[in-house]
């Protein structure tokens, strides 16, 4: 008896499968390394800059740290799926980057609710609070927005969802910002070199 087909499918149901699991654990990794690095850089200029001025600094750096490492993961995974797509082995899923993205965020959705019900009732413990800062210590500076409303907890969570669906579109469609801004610069370069050549002529 041929068992080929069902292989196939097993191996393609796999493949789903591994991908969202992959690209939505990659993403949900992004809050801890961008708020590792950015407590180190904190750390590093707090000495030089005044509190003030190193948290806005921080949180500029660390909110781009964060969107960098989400888009990054999810147009890898982009790429991926396009040669997926183009051999039959998946179907295209336009929306992939934003689920895999939400549901990266599911830890974090929770702790600002919790967060929103401790500002709301102040009957659950202070852990609450620092465990979200804990997690979303790269944009430290934008906690201050909590004390105009405690909603403020639930904006740092659009960030990676956002960068992840943005990331995966371009991904698929084999478009990378980085080099079309060396190209751009590239081109940008050898034109001010012939008007310069030109001018010298």
């Amino acid at each position: 008896m041929d068992n080929r087909p069902e292989a196939s499918t097993k191996q393609i149901s796999a493949i789903k499968k591994n991908s969202h699991w992959s690209l939505t654990k990659s993403l949900f990794w992004a809050n801890f390394i961008a708020s590792a690095i950015s407590l180190i850089f904190i750390y590093m200029i707090m000495s030089v800059f005044s509190k003030t001025t190193a948290l806005i600094i921080q949180t500029g750096i660390g909110g781009l740290i964060l969107l960098a490492i989400a888009y990054s993961a999810a147009w890898h995974s982009g790429t991926k799926d396009y040669n997926l797509v183009k051999f039959g082995h998946v179907k295209y899923q336009p929306f992939k980057g934003l689920q895999c993205g939400l549901m990266s965020q599911i830890p974090a959705a929770i702790l600002a609710i919790l967060c929103i019900i401790r500002a709301a009732t102040d009957s659950l413990s202070q852990w609450v609070e620092i465990a979200y800062r804990l997690l979303f210590a790269c944009v430290i500076g934008a906690f201050e927005l909590t004390e105009i409303s405690p909603y403020f907890y639930l904006l740092p969570l659009l960030a990676v969802p956002v960068a992840a669906a943005v990331g995966y579109a371009l991904g698929y469609r084999q478009i990378s910002l980085m080099e079309n801004m060396v190209f751009k610069k590239k081109r940008e370069d050898e034109a001010a070199k012939s008007k310069s050549a030109g001018m010298r002529g």
